[in-house]
């Protein structure tokens, strides 16, 4: 068997200077002391946006200054704008659809974090690893291939928002 991998067009997705930086920081209204997490998913179950929100919420409480953009749409977009004004986390947490220059977003992050159930190679993973952004991700299928641990990131186990808000 030849196992050939996603590839990524690192000419594409590549570290931000820090102008371009700043700029869309800005562009967002975020502020300079803000950590930002950035989640590139489809809103369908697999992708444990629950879990993700959960875990943002506990790490707001001693992080005031975290923030985190949800970035892709889908069936249980609903759901997640639900749960997002049920814990008052409309402030912190941006949703901004699908979006034809993700990796002008990744550019803005601290961090990539994804909280997926299951995931093969993803492609949000290398994206965001190709920005020059550490990961946090679940221990689930090609995830355990792309993060090493305490060196390009965190893995931790699926569904479970505390591990996953200890790691951000």
């Amino acid at each position: 068997m030849l196992w050939i991998p996603n590839g990524v067009d690192t000419e594409r997705f590549r570290p931000a200077t820090a102008e371009e930086r700043a700029r869309g920081r800005a562009e967002l209204g975020m502020a300079d002391d803000a950590i930002v997490f950035g989640c590139v998913a489809s809103f369908t179950p697999v992708k444990r946006h629950v879990d993700l929100i959960a875990a943002f919420a506990k790490l707001r409480r001693q992080q005031p200054n975290a923030r985190l953009l949800l970035i892709g749409d889908g069936l249980l977009r609903e759901e997640v704008t639900t749960q997002i004004d049920a814990l008052g986390m409309g402030e912190a947490i941006r949703l901004l659809g699908n979006r034809p220059d993700i990796e002008n977003v990744l550019r803005l992050l601290d961090a990539a974090v994804l909280a997926s159930s299951t995931e093969g190679m993803s492609n949000a993973i290398l994206e965001a690893m190709s920005c020059g952004l550490p990961m946090v991700a679940t221990a689930v299928g090609g995830n355990l291939q792309l993060v090493e641990p305490g060196i390009n990131g965190l893995l931790v186990p699926a569904c479970d928002p505390d591990a996953l808000a200890d790691a951000l």
